[in-house]
């Protein structure tokens, strides 16, 4: 995250209602009719009000993943003060990133297959057998960088401490 000292572009980490240093609200937890995108969107948006993003210079949404499908959904609104939306490996359809996700595991050694198979059935997402699975699809197929850049370490570890979202949805 070098953009502010080489390019002076701010770059805000905005971790998401339920994510890493958001607040979490496991009592939701498996409530699809919470969890539903329209809520990311509002979030996003009280925080592009909170910090002031709408005048002056603008703003740059960058949204990568489930962030890129987020990032379509507020830009489609138009919103005042957005300049540019960039999106990475983002997904398109549901069904089908899940279809891509369950080929992408089929290429994993049986046992790390057995483990994410039997946390995610028991929506056991905590348990070290989990995360040691979890990291070994991660380092195959999302990062490949050696070391794993800080921020998608701290991340990941949040993910393990409280998995409402990523189990709901």
């Amino acid at each position: 995250m070098k953009l502010w000292p080489q390019y002076g572009l701010p770059v805000v980490l905005y971790d998401q209602i339920g994510c890493a240093a958001s607040t979490h609200l496991p009592q939701t937890a498996g409530d699809k009719d919470f969890w539903q995108e329209s809520l990311f969107v509002a979030e996003l948006d009280n925080l592009v009000d909170y910090l002031k993003l709408r005048d002056g210079p603008g703003f740059h949404l960058f949204g990568q993943s489930w962030g890129g499908l987020l990032g379509v959904a507020f830009a489609a609104r138009q919103p005042r003060g957005l300049k540019r939306l960039v999106l990475a490996s983002g997904l398109a359809n549901i069904d089908l990133s899940e279809k891509g996700i369950q080929l992408c595991r089929s290429g994993l050694p049986i046992d790390v297959q057995r483990v994410l198979e039997k946390c995610v059935q028991e929506g056991d997402y905590k348990s070290q057998a989990y995360r040691d699975a979890i990291a070994v699809f991660q380092k195959t197929f999302v990062c490949r960088a050696d070391p794993l850049p800080e921020e998608l370490i701290m991340s990941l570890n949040h993910l393990g401490e409280d998995p409402t979202v990523y189990g709901t949805m």
